[in-house]
């Protein structure tokens, strides 16, 4: 039985959907305070959480449409299991990214002197 391409592209996004709100359900209650800790401003916080957030949906979004298997000559488990792999590591590149520059502001504030 074969599957319509829309349908396989509506049930890769909606995947991908699930997994980005999880996995910014998961960093909602740290991420703004982090931030404003951080950033120091209110409007650089605001700035950065609400790029964070993109970044979490776009980058999942972009690795299933761009490499995951469209459903040619594939089984819905294959379909789904690869949606899962390139979801799982779009969200894994992009909190890398995200923990990177946190990270790199961390210790910039840090070493910067009258800083706590």
């Amino acid at each position: 039985m074969e599957i319509h391409p829309l349908s396989i592209l509506a049930l890769q996004l909606g995947m991908v959907l699930v997994l980005s709100l999880a996995v910014l359900q998961l960093l909602g209650p740290v991420l703004g305070r982090l931030l404003e800790e951080v950033c120091g401003s209110n409007v650089a916080s605001a700035f950065w959480l609400s790029f964070t957030r993109l970044m979490v949906f776009i980058a999942p979004m972009l690795q299933v449409i761009l490499l995951a298997d469209q459903g040619e000559n594939a089984t819905l488990t294959m379909v789904l299991r690869s949606t899962l792999i390139h979801g799982l590591a779009g969200c894994f590149i992009a909190l890398i990214m995200i923990g990177i520059v946190i990270w790199h502001i961390a210790l910039t504030d840090h070493k910067t002197p009258g800083r706590q």
